[in-house]
This record gives C-alpha cells, sequence and structure tokens, in this order.
C-alpha cells in the first residue's frame, strides 16, 4: 500500500512539474539564451567540483573524529565502570581479598596501557597508572592474613586515592571532550 502511495505522488508531482514547466516555455516572457559562455561555465564547474571536495572532506573528517571519540569515550567508560565497580568493594568492607587487589590491578594497567596508547594521537595524557599505584602501595601495606588485606587503619587514605582517580576520570573525559 505504501509503495503504491508513494508511486502516485511520484507520478503526481511529474506531471505537475511536467504541466508548469510547458506553460512557462510557451509564455514569450520566458526568453533562454542559446549562447554559452565558456568562461561562466568552467568557473561554475570550478566552483561545484571545488564545493563537492571540501563538502565531502570535511564530512570524511567529522566522521573520523566522531568514530575516534565514540571508540576512546566507550574504552574509559569501561575502564571507569571496572574502577567504580572495584572502589565500591574497598569502601563497603575493611576486607579485600589479595586475589581481587590483584588481578584488578593487572586488568586496570593493561586497559588504561591500550587507552593511553589511543590517547597519544590527540596529545592527551593520564596519571591513572601512577595513582592505581599509589593505591595498590595502600592496600599492600595493610595488614595481610591468609590472603586478606586488612586496611581498616588506612581506608581514609585509600577513599582519598580513589577520589583522585575519580577526579583523573572526569579530567580524561573532559579533555577527550575539549578535542572532539
Amino acid at each position: 500500500m505504501k509503495v503504491k502511495n508513494n508511486l502516485f505522488i511520484g507520478t503526481t508531482a511529474f506531471l505537475a512539474g511536467a504541466l508548469v514547466c510547458y506553460f512557462f516555455a510557451q509564455w514569450s516572457l520566458l526568453k533562454i539564451d542559446t549562447q554559452v559562455n565558456v568562461v561562466d561555465t568552467i568557473m561554475a564547474v570550478i566552483s561545484i567540483i571545488i564545493g563537492i571536495f571540501i563538502a565531502v572532506h570535511l564530512q570524511k573528517r567529522y566522521t573520523q573524529n566522531q568514530n575516534l571519540y565514540n571508540y576512546l569515550v566507550s574504552k574509559l567508560d569501561l575502564l571507569w565502570s571496572d574502577f567504580n565497580f572495584f572502589f565500591s568493594q574497598i569502601e563497603q568492607t575493611d576486607t579485600i581479598e589479595l586475589k581481587q587487589v590483584t588481578s584488578f590491578v593487572k586488568q586496570f594497567q593493561m586497559r588504561n596501557s591500550a587507552l593511553v596508547k589511543l590517547l597519544q594521537p590527540i596529545a592527551l595524557s593520564n596519571n591513572l597508572e601512577r595513582l592505581t599505584d599509589d593505591l595498590e602501595s595502600l592496600l599492600a601495606n595493610g595488614l595481610i592474613k591468609q590472603n586478606i588485606v586488612y586496611y581498616d587503619g588506612t581506608k581514609d587514605s585509600i577513599i582519598n586515592c580513589g577520589v583522585r582517580i575519580q577526579a583523573e576520570f572526569t579530567k580524561i573525559y573532559l579533555s577527550i571532550n575539549e578535542k572532539s
């Protein structure tokens, strides 16, 4: 049904356009110059080609920047959500398994190094590696018994370090938004 409606509308528009053109062609007010000005024609063609080139080039650059932005933001969001999950575990309790700490730090450093490589072409850097090393050292300074880290005495320092990491995430996110 929809195809029939589109066909009917298209045919009606074509016939109406042909009718209007026929009436204008019959009027003596419409005078068409049959002489071709070569210089103006060449200038018009060159202008059209330059305009198309500029439009295509700008659209391509915009698309590349948008793709890079989306990719960077998705990588940053993944890293940030992993950190938030880990940090919420730290905030809720005074103990954490050593295995969780080491696996988180290892995975975080690996993902962060990939993010750093992506940020280099657009001249952005981050301090996440240094800050997570600080967090890891604070956790390692806690009492470790039977592969469980007890950090109740240094919890305030750990939370402050976590807040600095969150601020660094925010700074990176804002920098990405400014660059794209």
